[in-house]
């Protein structure tokens, strides 16, 4: 993994988040009231832009389609997908959590690892 400077904290305010190109990742951080996450900013169900996206508390709501992951952990609150079938098989898949990178936070300025 490589360590990146990306921004400093004062820059995302609690309740907010940010997107960022990072080691030729797209990566969302959010700012969960002074605690920083960073994950794929791109949703794992259709590739929407997460940055996009509604949060609420530490669930962030895909503005595409619905789903709901727990920032915290990555995890899918809510997956909302099509119905069964083969061609929603290839599209949707089972559900995915998020990809989640370490983050830092060092005298005021915050480094990711990826």
């Amino acid at each position: 993994m490589t360590r990146y400077e990306i921004a400093k904290a004062e820059e995302i305010a609690a309740g907010k988040m940010k997107a960022f190109s990072v080691g030729g990742q797209r990566v969302l951080v959010v700012n969960l009231d002074g605690e920083f996450v960073a994950m794929g900013e791109l949703c794992p169900h259709l590739s929407v832009p997460l940055s996009r996206g509604k949060l609420d508390g530490d669930c962030l709501t895909c503005i595409g389609h619905g789903s709901q992951f727990n920032l915290k952990d990555g995890s899918v609150v809510r997956w909302v997908g099509r119905k069964p079938g083969w061609i929603s098989g290839l599209i949707d898949g089972k559900a995915k959590p998020l990809i989640r990178y370490p983050i830092h936070s060092e005298s005021g300025t915050l480094f990711i690892e990826i």
